[in-house]
């Protein structure tokens, strides 16, 4: 007799197959035997689809609408890829989907950071754009990774001031580690002072000295810096501010008290229960 055996056929199926209403434990033995055959037989006849089929059904699905199985089968397509520009190009895919498609901003920044593990795969731009979508998908410690890598390479690129004054937004604003942040305004400041970032982030540097560190001394010669080295700049404004309030609180600053007392008549009312 021959046995047609079909993919679809699955462990369960097996499973009824060869079981019986009552059996000893020679058929125990007999009955694992066989499901241990029966599954290896499968693996054979049916085979592991490669990573080009189930790429280009994914493509297929995408075209027809049918993202659901698009989804399923370039997951699969990452578990068969094997060579980096196929991980690049699956992760593109999948990231895609949970941005456009199935808005997920989570899943889309994994798959994003799988590229991040094939730097030298990629050129300034591709490296660059991938790190953008990872930090707009949120994933911040993998886009610090990929902000790492790319000033690691391209660190005398004309967009290396962007790019580290973005690192230095990032580890500020999201990371939040301070320390770290100021070592990054500070690079920019000092090693890239002739770029339009620089005055940025000489008065970002003083900043948070002086409003998040509370290290004063520090704030007031950043602030003084800035003001020698850029006089003419229209952030000198911000910075005479700073330090003419430098270590004060918002009640003890007169044109911001008004801030100070909306939010305490806020207060009231909510109280009140109006």
């Amino acid at each position: 007799m021959v046995v047609k055996l079909r993919c679809e056929i699955n462990i369960s199926r097996i499973h009824r197959i060869t079981t019986t209403d009552r059996i000893g434990e020679k058929g125990i033995m007999l009955k694992k035997s066989l499901m241990l055959m029966l599954g290896a037989l499968l693996l054979v006849g049916c085979g592991r689809k490669s990573y080009t089929e189930l790429i280009t059904a994914g493509d297929e699905f995408m075209n027809n609408n049918d993202t659901r199985q698009a989804l399923e089968a370039y997951r699969e397509a990452l578990s068969a890829a094997d060579q980096p520009d196929q991980k690049i190009e699956v992760a593109t895919k999948l990231g895609d989907i949970f941005t456009q498609q199935l808005p997920n901003q989570d899943s889309a920044g994994v798959y994003y950071a799988v590229v991040l593990d094939y730097p030298d795969e990629l050129n300034s731009e591709s490296l660059r754009n991938f790190t953008k979508k990872i930090y707009e998908a949120g994933n911040y410690g993998a886009a610090v990774r990929g902000y790492s890598l790319w000033l690691e390479r391209y660190s005398e690129d004309p967009l290396a001031p962007s790019m580290t004054y973005d690192l230095a937004e990032l580890y500020h604003k999201h990371i939040r580690d301070l320390i770290r942040a100021v070592e990054l305004y500070d690079t920019v400041a000092k090693k890239y002072g002739t770029s339009s970032f620089a005055p940025k982030a000489l008065f970002s540097e003083g900043y948070v000295y002086a409003n998040e560190l509370k290290n004063f001394d520090k704030a007031r010669s950043i602030y003084q810096t800035f003001l020698t080295a850029y006089p003419e700049h229209e952030m000198v404004p911000s910075v005479e501010f700073e330090l003419k309030y430098l270590g004060k609180t918002i009640e003890e600053i007169p044109e911001l008290k008004h801030l100070m007392s909306g939010k305490t008549a806020e207060t009231q009312v909510a109280g009140t229960g109006k």
